[in-house]
Protein backbone atom coordinates (compact mmCIF):
# COMPACT_ATOMS: atom_id res chain seq x y z
CA UNK A 1 0.00 0.00 0.00
CA UNK A 2 2.39 2.41 1.44
CA UNK A 3 5.23 1.69 -2.36
CA UNK A 4 1.37 2.73 -4.54
CA UNK A 5 0.95 -1.02 -5.95
CA UNK A 6 -1.85 -1.70 -4.16
CA UNK A 7 -4.47 1.05 -4.79
CA UNK A 8 -7.88 -0.71 -3.27
CA UNK A 9 -8.65 -3.55 -0.90
CA UNK A 10 -12.40 -5.29 -1.70
CA UNK A 11 -12.96 -7.55 1.28
CA UNK A 12 -15.25 -9.66 3.06
CA UNK A 13 -13.98 -9.67 6.16
CA UNK A 14 -15.76 -7.77 8.90
CA UNK A 15 -13.01 -7.89 11.62
CA UNK A 16 -11.54 -4.47 10.86
CA UNK A 17 -7.72 -5.83 10.33
CA UNK A 18 -7.35 -4.03 6.79
CA UNK A 19 -8.16 -0.69 8.60
CA UNK A 20 -5.47 -1.52 11.59
CA UNK A 21 -3.22 -2.62 9.15
CA UNK A 22 -2.95 0.83 7.85
CA UNK A 23 -5.36 0.97 4.87
CA UNK A 24 -7.11 4.24 4.41
CA UNK A 25 -11.06 3.73 4.77
CA UNK A 26 -10.77 5.48 1.40
CA UNK A 27 -8.89 2.65 0.09
CA UNK A 28 -11.08 0.24 0.73
CA UNK A 29 -14.72 -1.26 0.29
CA UNK A 30 -15.50 -3.30 2.96
CA UNK A 31 -18.68 -5.16 1.67
CA UNK A 32 -20.63 -6.41 4.79
CA UNK A 33 -19.25 -4.03 7.05
CA UNK A 34 -16.61 -3.85 9.89
CA UNK A 35 -17.54 -4.64 13.71
CA UNK A 36 -15.52 -1.24 14.89
CA UNK A 37 -17.67 0.44 12.78
CA UNK A 38 -20.89 2.62 13.60
CA UNK A 39 -22.64 4.70 10.80
CA UNK A 40 -25.10 7.58 11.28
CA UNK A 41 -28.36 6.52 9.67
CA UNK A 42 -29.18 10.17 8.87
CA UNK A 43 -25.84 11.95 7.27
CA UNK A 44 -23.88 8.37 6.68
CA UNK A 45 -20.74 9.43 8.62
CA UNK A 46 -18.97 6.51 9.96
CA UNK A 47 -17.44 6.52 13.46
CA UNK A 48 -14.57 4.00 13.84
CA UNK A 49 -14.33 1.88 17.52
CA UNK A 50 -11.80 0.14 19.33
CA UNK A 51 -14.79 -2.37 20.31
CA UNK A 52 -17.22 -4.51 18.72
CA UNK A 53 -20.07 -2.59 17.61
CA UNK A 54 -22.40 -5.04 16.63
CA UNK A 55 -25.33 -5.55 18.48
CA UNK A 56 -29.00 -7.09 18.36
CA UNK A 57 -31.64 -4.88 16.22
CA UNK A 58 -28.57 -2.99 14.68
CA UNK A 59 -28.79 0.52 16.53
CA UNK A 60 -25.81 0.84 18.77
CA UNK A 61 -27.93 3.25 21.20
CA UNK A 62 -25.59 6.09 19.97
CA UNK A 63 -26.07 9.36 18.28
CA UNK A 64 -23.95 11.03 15.67
CA UNK A 65 -22.14 14.25 16.77
CA UNK A 66 -21.21 15.45 13.67
CA UNK A 67 -22.50 19.35 13.91
CA UNK A 68 -25.98 19.33 15.09
CA UNK A 69 -26.97 15.82 13.43
CA UNK A 70 -27.76 13.78 16.40
CA UNK A 71 -28.87 10.72 14.17
CA UNK A 72 -28.66 7.23 15.47
CA UNK A 73 -26.30 5.46 15.07
CA UNK A 74 -26.35 1.96 13.17
CA UNK A 75 -23.35 -0.96 13.43
CA UNK A 76 -22.44 -1.33 9.62
CA UNK A 77 -22.34 -5.13 9.53
CA UNK A 78 -24.39 -6.82 7.04
CA UNK A 79 -26.63 -9.48 8.29
CA UNK A 80 -27.52 -13.06 5.98
CA UNK A 81 -30.02 -11.62 3.81
CA UNK A 82 -29.26 -8.54 4.14
CA UNK A 83 -28.59 -6.25 0.97
CA UNK A 84 -25.24 -4.43 0.97
CA UNK A 85 -24.43 -1.17 1.18
CA UNK A 86 -25.02 0.32 -2.43
CA UNK A 87 -22.69 3.01 -2.14
CA UNK A 88 -19.79 0.74 -1.18
CA UNK A 89 -20.93 -1.76 -3.83
CA UNK A 90 -21.12 0.66 -6.47
CA UNK A 91 -17.50 2.13 -5.05
CA UNK A 92 -16.29 -2.02 -5.21
CA UNK A 93 -17.50 -2.22 -8.62
CA UNK A 94 -16.02 1.24 -10.09
CA UNK A 95 -12.48 0.01 -8.70
CA UNK A 96 -12.86 -3.31 -10.18
CA UNK A 97 -13.25 -1.79 -13.42
CA UNK A 98 -10.35 0.08 -13.68
CA UNK A 99 -7.78 -2.34 -11.78
CA UNK A 100 -5.46 -4.31 -13.82
CA UNK A 101 -5.00 -7.30 -11.23
CA UNK A 102 -7.42 -8.79 -9.10
CA UNK A 103 -5.75 -10.52 -5.71
CA UNK A 104 -8.18 -13.49 -4.55
CA UNK A 105 -6.55 -14.17 -1.44
CA UNK A 106 -8.09 -16.93 0.80
CA UNK A 107 -11.29 -16.88 -1.12
CA UNK A 108 -13.54 -19.26 -2.45
CA UNK A 109 -14.87 -16.85 -4.90
CA UNK A 110 -18.13 -18.35 -4.24
CA UNK A 111 -20.15 -15.55 -2.38
CA UNK A 112 -22.25 -12.93 -4.77
CA UNK A 113 -22.13 -10.31 -5.53
CA UNK A 114 -18.08 -10.50 -4.18
CA UNK A 115 -17.46 -13.64 -6.56
CA UNK A 116 -18.82 -12.20 -9.51
CA UNK A 117 -15.47 -9.16 -9.46
CA UNK A 118 -12.95 -11.37 -9.86
CA UNK A 119 -14.74 -13.32 -12.51
CA UNK A 120 -15.14 -9.47 -14.42
CA UNK A 121 -11.30 -9.11 -13.99
CA UNK A 122 -10.26 -12.53 -15.47
CA UNK A 123 -12.58 -12.21 -18.67
CA UNK A 124 -11.58 -8.55 -19.10
CA UNK A 125 -8.02 -9.47 -18.72
CA UNK A 126 -7.99 -13.25 -20.90
CA UNK A 127 -8.83 -11.25 -24.18
CA UNK A 128 -5.86 -8.84 -23.64
CA UNK A 129 -3.16 -10.20 -21.91
CA UNK A 130 -2.67 -13.47 -19.48
CA UNK A 131 -0.01 -12.06 -17.72
CA UNK A 132 -2.32 -9.34 -15.77
CA UNK A 133 -5.87 -10.28 -14.65
CA UNK A 134 -7.01 -12.52 -12.18
CA UNK A 135 -4.22 -13.98 -9.19
CA UNK A 136 -5.74 -16.69 -6.66
CA UNK A 137 -3.90 -17.80 -3.48
CA UNK A 138 -6.18 -20.42 -1.74
CA UNK A 139 -5.96 -23.71 -0.62
CA UNK A 140 -9.39 -24.97 -1.87
CA UNK A 141 -10.25 -25.14 -5.83
CA UNK A 142 -12.36 -22.03 -6.74
CA UNK A 143 -14.54 -21.65 -9.53
CA UNK A 144 -12.03 -19.50 -10.96
CA UNK A 145 -9.07 -21.45 -11.27
CA UNK A 146 -9.05 -22.21 -14.68
CA UNK A 147 -9.47 -18.71 -15.88
CA UNK A 148 -6.77 -16.80 -13.50
CA UNK A 149 -3.76 -15.96 -14.48
CA UNK A 150 -2.01 -17.47 -12.34
CA UNK A 151 -3.28 -20.14 -9.49
CA UNK A 152 -1.39 -20.76 -6.11
CA UNK A 153 -2.14 -23.55 -3.71
CA UNK A 154 -0.65 -22.28 -0.67
CA UNK A 155 -1.51 -20.46 2.76
CA UNK A 156 -1.87 -16.61 1.98
CA UNK A 157 0.35 -15.58 4.50
CA UNK A 158 3.17 -17.46 3.34
CA UNK A 159 2.60 -15.99 -0.14
CA UNK A 160 2.53 -12.82 0.48
CA UNK A 161 5.83 -13.13 2.99
CA UNK A 162 7.37 -14.03 -0.18
CA UNK A 163 5.78 -11.05 -2.42
CA UNK A 164 6.95 -8.79 0.04
CA UNK A 165 10.66 -9.88 0.26
CA UNK A 166 10.76 -9.96 -3.71
CA UNK A 167 9.46 -6.10 -3.26
CA UNK A 168 11.87 -5.14 -0.56
CA UNK A 169 14.23 -6.60 -2.73
CA UNK A 170 13.38 -4.64 -5.98
CA UNK A 171 13.33 -1.48 -3.75
CA UNK A 172 17.00 -2.17 -3.00
CA UNK A 173 17.82 -2.35 -6.34
CA UNK A 174 15.60 0.84 -7.44
CA UNK A 175 17.85 2.76 -4.78
CA UNK A 176 20.97 1.72 -6.16
CA UNK A 177 21.84 -0.82 -3.17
Amino acid sequence: WKNGILKHIISQNVDGLHRKSGIPAAALSELHGNIFVERCTKCGTEFERNFNTICSGGLTGRFCDRGACQGPLRHSGVGFGDDLPQKILHRAWAQTEAADLCLALGSSITVTPASEMPTWIARKHARKDRRSGLVIVNLQATPCDNIAALRINGMVDDVMELVEAKLQGLRKLAMGG
